[in-house]
C-alpha cells in the first residue's frame, strides 16, 4: 500500500504566493495611511484558493468602543485577526454603528488575509513586494510597477478619482454618464447601492466594470465619512 501523501498547503506556500502579488493598483490614500480594497483582496485570494473561508467572531465590547474579530482558514490554515473599529483617521468610534461595524470586520478580514501574505508590504511601509520583475508577471499577469521616476503623469481622470470621487462618471447601466454626485443624493441610498453590488457583482454580465463601479461607491462612502457628511 502506497504511503500516504500530504496534500495540506503549508502557510509557507501560502506567503510565498501572496506575498510577491503586487497591490499597488489596488490601493487608496486616505489621509497619511493607505488602505488596500477589500472586494480585491477577497478576489485575489480566492483566485489562488478557492477554499478559503472566514468567520466573524463574536464583538468584543470596550466601554464605548468595539472591537472586531476574524478567523480566516485558507488550505486548513487558520489566521486570526482583531481591529477596533474605527474611522479613517485611525481612532476608535465611540457608540459605532451597524455601518460601522460592518466596515470594521471586512478592513480587520483584508488585514488578515494580508497577515497570510497578500499586501503585508503595505503594513512594513515598502513600494513593492520583495521579488523579481519576472515574478512579479507570473503571480500578477501584468506588467511589473515602473519606477517612480518613470511613471506617467496623472491623467485629469485620475486626480478628478483621488481628490473627489463623488465628481467620477458611472461607467455602466441606466445611470451611465452621470456623476456619482449627481446620481447619489442620501447615504441610505449610496448604503443601499453598495449592498446590492456587494452581492450581485460577479454575477453580473460586465463583471470589470460593475467591481469598478462597486469600488467607487465604497470610495464615494469613505469620502463622505472622512469629509462628516455620512
Amino acid at each position: 500500500m502506497p504511503p500516504k501523501v500530504n496534500t495540506l498547503v503549508t502557510k509557507q506556500q501560502i506567503w510565498e504566493t501572496l506575498s510577491k502579488v503586487n497591490v499597488n493598483q489596488n490601493t487608496e490614500k486616505v489621509g497619511k495611511f493607505t488602505y488596500l480594497s477589500w472586494t480585491w483582496a477577497i478576489d485575489t485570494l480566492m483566485c489562488h484558493y478557492p477554499n478559503s473561508s472566514w468567520d466573524f467572531l463574536e464583538d468584543l465590547d470596550h466601554s464605548s468602543t468595539k472591537e472586531v474579530r476574524v478567523e480566516l482558514t485558507i488550505e486548513g490554515n487558520k489566521y486570526s485577526m482583531w481591529l477596533a473599529v474605527m474611522n479613517y483617521q485611525n481612532k476608535a468610534i465611540p457608540n459605532p454603528v451597524a455601518t460601522d461595524v460592518a466596515n470594521a470586520r471586512m478592513r480587520c478580514l483584508t488585514k488578515a488575509i494580508a497577515v497570510a501574505g497578500l499586501g503585508f508590504y503595505i503594513y512594513q511601509g515598502e513600494d513593492l513586494p520583495k521579488q523579481s520583475e519576472e515574478n512579479d508577471k507570473q503571480i500578477t499577469g501584468v506588467k511589473p510597477a515602473i519606477s517612480q521616476d518613470a511613471s506617467p503623469k496623472p491623467t485629469e481622470t485620475d486626480r478628478t478619482s483621488q481628490l473627489d470621487i463623488s465628481k467620477a462618471l458611472i461607467p455602466f447601466g441606466k445611470m451611465k454618464g452621470k456623476t456619482y454626485g449627481e446620481a447619489v443624493t442620501t447615504p441610505d441610498q449610496l448604503n443601499k447601492a453598495i449592498k446590492y453590488w456587494d452581492i450581485h457583482w460577479k454575477s453580473h454580465k460586465e463583471k470589470e466594470k460593475a467591481l469598478i463601479h462597486l469600488g467607487n461607491l465604497k470610495k464615494f462612502r469613505d469620502n463622505l465619512y472622512v469629509t462628516g457628511v455620512a
